[in-house]
């Protein structure tokens, strides 16, 4: 049982770094432009904890018409331990937001004797989104989207009482997932309030699905 294993009192000091460049007019509308940003973070200035881990986002989008924009998102990241493991406390997790049609967490190194999601220390996830008005008038703020979302997260320092992960309950396949979806986004006063229907097409037999998703804010 890894995450019991690793049930003890750790302390984290860490410094993060984060460039980013927008170049879309609005981003919680987003119609046109891109962005990219790119984030790394160093734990072990103080503390038990030691890694350092480095994630790389972007986006571009393309106006189809006055309302329907064509998307690309794309996120990947790669953390590794400085003289330990990476805790799955401090792992990526992959599923939900990043990977609708999947539950959080729901993809990746499983524990299949407790069913626990264990993390990941490599990843990559991607969207390619068209997004339409629906033919209400534009202040009611109501708009449509196709897309499919895909995905990996693979590796983990995780272990079972000191054996290796081939030797214990640890399914690890690094596969790529996808899903495909339709949902519908209100722009409300509190920002994006999304609806997302997904099925996944390609899974593992130990993922976690999600079919039905409601979120607030942007994904990326």
């Amino acid at each position: 049982m890894v995450i019991a294993d690793q049930a003890e009192t750790s302390y984290k000091s860490a410094l993060q770094n984060v460039i980013t460049y927008d170049g879309r007019a609005n981003r919680f509308v987003p119609h046109d432009g891109y962005f990219v940003s790119f984030a790394s973070e160093v734990a072990g200035l103080g503390g038990t904890v030691r890694y350092r881990s480095h994630e790389l986002a972007a986006g571009y989008y393309i106006p189809l018409g006055e309302l329907t924009t064509f998307e690309l998102q794309g996120e990947a990241g790669y953390i590794h331990g400085l003289g330990q493991d990476v805790r799955v406390s401090d792992s990526f997790f992959v599923g939900g937001a990043n990977l609708r049609g999947f539950a959080d967490g729901g993809v990746g190194p499983q524990d299949t004797a407790t069913g626990d999601a264990l993390g990941g220390n490599i990843y990559a996830v991607g969207s390619i989104q068209l997004s339409f008005p629906l033919g209400l008038p534009e202040e009611y703020g109501l708009g449509g989207r196709v897309f499919t979302d895909f995905g990996t997260l693979t590796h983990t320092d995780g272990d079972c009482g000191g054996a290796p992960a081939t030797d214990c309950n640890i399914e690890d396949s690094g596969s790529i997932r996808a899903s495909l979806g339709f949902g519908l986004t209100w722009n409300s006063f509190l920002g994006p309030i999304a609806v997302d229907l997904a099925y996944p097409v390609l899974k593992e037999s130990y993922d976690e699905d999600e079919f039905f998703r409601f979120s607030i804010g942007t994904r990326f």
